[in-house]
């Protein structure tokens, strides 16, 4: 596993009190990614965070994996990779999993207290 050169900011910090949705993404030969959520703001009880993959003939989104549901104000470290095993650094969560060709993240709330948080995203190939 490598670290591309595609890191990209998905949401900068800011209040929210509804679901989040990343722009879509078009896997360019990427395999994997690190998933960085910055929470500094926790209002709901838990926030889920989702991989979603586009279907192709509706053009709609179906839930691929659930990754994790943060509950604490903290940095969550989620790593999507095929083959990745848990170990030790900085990483919350590992799912041995490939990328799908079009997809988005999600972030959902339990309720409609306000969070604040960030979100990039680094690419792997």
């Amino acid at each position: 596993m490598s670290w591309g050169n595609n890191s990209h900011i998905l949401k900068s910090s800011g209040a929210l009190t509804t679901a989040w949705n990343s722009s879509p993404f078009f896997n360019k030969g990427w395999r994997g990614c690190v998933l960085i959520v910055d929470i500094t703001v926790l209002g709901s009880t838990n926030i889920v965070a989702s991989l979603e993959a586009t279907h192709r003939v509706t053009n709609t989104y179906v839930t691929m994996h659930t990754l994790t549901t943060m509950n604490l104000a903290s940095t969550w470290v989620i790593e999507i990779y095929p083959g990745v095993t848990a170990g030790t650094g900085p990483t919350n969560e590992h799912f041995a999993h490939s990328l799908p060709e079009r997809g988005r993240f999600t972030l959902t709330p339990n309720n409609a207290n306000s969070n604040t948080y960030s979100v990039s995203v680094h690419w792997l190939v």
